[in-house]
């Protein structure tokens, strides 16, 4: 098991909940969230840029295009409040198995990975004897 965790993603008026994989691995300099191509459409997120961009993570590179616009991306709970907020950009990337989110989304979020085998993490405004279990899709 890894770490997942629950998310709703805005843009415009339009928004969709999903869980997402609380990658460390995938180190960006801004928050991202990669999107398989079947999400952006779902969101009103147009077409993606012309030019593709190459998207590095644990060695191996692959192809990524990076939308001109931003999201709101909402981490959430086990009930569905809100536990913080974020603007982040959007990498499509096409043979993608799951939304994932990147290091500087994962900081900016405030998710703290505790064990990522077992995948337990806290958010950073939890008391320290909290312990969340992944989302499960």
């Amino acid at each position: 098991m890894v770490v997942r965790v629950k998310v709703r993603v805005r843009y415009g008026d339009k928004c969709s909940e999903m869980v997402v994989l609380v990658n460390a691995g995938a180190e960006t300099d801004v928050p991202v969230i990669a999107l398989p191509p079947g999400y952006v459409g779902e969101l009103g997120l147009g077409s993606v840029v012309e030019e593709p961009i190459v998207v590095r993570e644990f060695s191996v590179e692959s192809i990524g295009y990076l939308l001109p616009r931003k999201v709101v991306v909402e981490l959430l709970d086990e009930s569905g409040r809100v536990l913080s907020s974020v603007e982040s950009y959007v990498l499509v990337k096409p043979g993608l198995d799951e939304p994932t989110i990147s290091d500087a989304l994962i900081e900016e979020l405030g998710i703290i990975i505790l064990k990522a085998k077992k995948g337990l993490w806290r958010h950073e405004s939890d008391p320290e004897g909290i312990v969340r279990e992944s989302a499960r899709a």
